[in-house]
């Protein structure tokens, strides 16, 4: 039978059942979209990075707290800085997956513990740079493995035990430090 304008009844309830499929259509690709977006993002450090992410610096902040393990999401990052914080703890061995970080600079942070022999996974990297930090172990010998690295400075941390000769492998290296540690032996 016709209602209005020439619908039938059982015509007006499919619109609307339409209408409501589409409005639920609508809401979940909305949701699944958000979710993607907040997916594709991380937080660090007090902020949201996007996945693709190639520089972080984190300077004179009040940030304090760790080095999260989700860094390792990052592996399009080429630059990493944190300097004079409180951001303290150990590094992540999740620091190994980003093979396309190239500058590693922390300086006067309470990062403490060892550096993680992950460090080895880092081809690209030419500055590795710990300064003023609470690193109280040795030298690992895979940092011997970083064939790109120009510039290695582990100063006024509280490293100890023989300098590795793995260093001497380091053909691109041309800036050495190891001022004010507690290490023994001679740069190879």
């Amino acid at each position: 039978r016709r209602v209005h304008g020439g619908t039938t009844k059982k015509q007006k309830e499919m619109f609307r059942f339409l209408l409501l499929f589409q409005v639920i259509f609508t809401l979940n690709v909305y949701h699944d979209n958000k979710a993607t977006v907040q997916a594709q993002a991380i937080d660090l450090f007090g902020r949201s990075y996007p996945l693709n992410t190639t520089t972080i610096s984190v300077i004179g902040t009040s940030y304090s707290g760790s080095i999260p393990t989700q860094i390792g999401k990052l592996t399009q990052l080429t630059y990493l800085e944190l300097v004079e914080n409180q951001i303290e703890g150990p590094i992540p061995s999740e620091i190994g997956k980003l093979t396309n970080l190239v500058y590693l600079i922390v300086w006067e942070t309470g990062v403490s513990g060892a550096i993680p022999t992950s460090i080895a996974q880092l081809g690209q990297l030419q500055l590795l740079n710990f300064t003023k930090c609470q690193i109280d172990s040795s030298i690992p010998t895979e940092i011997g493995l970083l064939s790109s690295l120009t510039g290695l400075v582990l100063v006024e941390d509280e490293m100890r035990g023989t300098i590795p000769t793995e260093i001497g492998r380091l053909t691109a290296l041309t800036a050495c430090s190891f001022l004010t540690n507690q290490l023994s032996g001679t740069i190879p």
